[in-house]
């Protein structure tokens, strides 16, 4: 197995044109599971762990760059805007401290497990995906929205010889807030059992724009557009809290038909919501 430690961008670059079929390491939390169990068998592995230039957090103009080499550990000590909580509460809740220290957002991203903490909270953020390659000795730069990227269970469109360079998003709206929960059978170190996320903008005495998005509620991290629809330019009362639960509460039904966990899932997205949403309102109230 060819191997290479890239120490920058062009250099990982250049081995993936070489090695169009290269694995990347990053955290190596997935992979190097996947290795010993021998259920992965790349002709060739990447090591991006020591690339600055994949380490970065950056803002222009209100859109945040987050590189995709960045731990958790890295994202949690990182100068976000104070109503992003919510990102690095996902953060926090990925794993224990040895893990946070190793695993990578970009990792997480590209795993596309359903069950990813970190997934949702990029969704409702409304995240793109920049996606770097070297065709012809040239480097060029795909960005795709991440509500795009994940095509099934544990599959997503990066193509052969690309890398995941950076999540991007932004700007956060003045007031904006985002909320994260996750149910798990422990608060950390448990695989999402369901986890949620809400950003709302305030627009007079209720929401402007709301997007929501789940984790472990299908075969991928996804939206949820017809809970956000009940909630946008709405107020944020108890009648509307509960039509949204409603909605959210038969999309569920609808997308885990037949599996024996639908009953469980089914009412508790519901508690997951409301619980979002209310700590959205005491936000709200001691702004």
């Amino acid at each position: 197995m060819d191997l290479l430690k890239a120490a920058s961008l062009e250099q990982a670059l250049d081995f993936l044109e070489a090695h169009p079929g290269a694995r990347i390491l990053a955290g190596g939390t997935d992979l190097v599971i996947e290795l010993r169990k021998k259920k992965a068998h790349p002709a060739a592995l990447l090591d991006i762990s020591s690339v600055e230039e994949l380490k970065t957090v950056t803002e222009e103009n209100g859109r945040w760059r987050l590189g995709a080499a960045l731990t958790y550990g890295e994202l949690l000590e990182a100068a976000l805007p104070e109503g992003l909580s919510g990102l690095k509460q996902a953060a926090r809740q990925v794993g224990s401290p040895q893990i946070r220290n190793t695993a990578t957002v970009g990792g997480n991203v590209c795993n596309s497990s359903p069950a990813a903490d970190i997934v949702p909270p990029f969704l409702a953020l409304d995240a793109r995906l920049r996606l770097a390659s070297r065709q012809s000795g040239q480097t060029v730069e795909r960005v795709v929205p991440l509500s795009g990227f994940f095509t099934g269970k544990g599959h997503n469109c990066l193509l052969p010889g690309e890398l995941l360079r950076e999540i991007e998003f932004g700007p956060v709206a003045p007031g904006a807030e985002l909320v994260f929960e996750k149910l798990g059978l422990r608060e950390a170190l448990a695989i999402s059992r369901i986890c949620l996320a809400v950003y709302a903008e305030p627009a007079g005495d209720g929401l402007g724009k709301v997007r929501i998005a789940s984790g472990s509620l299908g075969e991928t991290g996804q939206r949820e557009p017809e809970t956000e629809d009940v909630l946008t330019n709405q107020l944020l009362d108890d009648e509307h809290i509960a039509r949204a639960q409603t909605v959210l509460s038969e999309a569920c039904a609808r997308r885990l038909a037949g599996r024996s966990t639908l009953p469980f899932k089914r009412e508790a997205v519901m508690g997951l919501l409301g619980h979002a949403l209310r700590t959205l309102n005491l936000r709200r109230d001691n702004q």
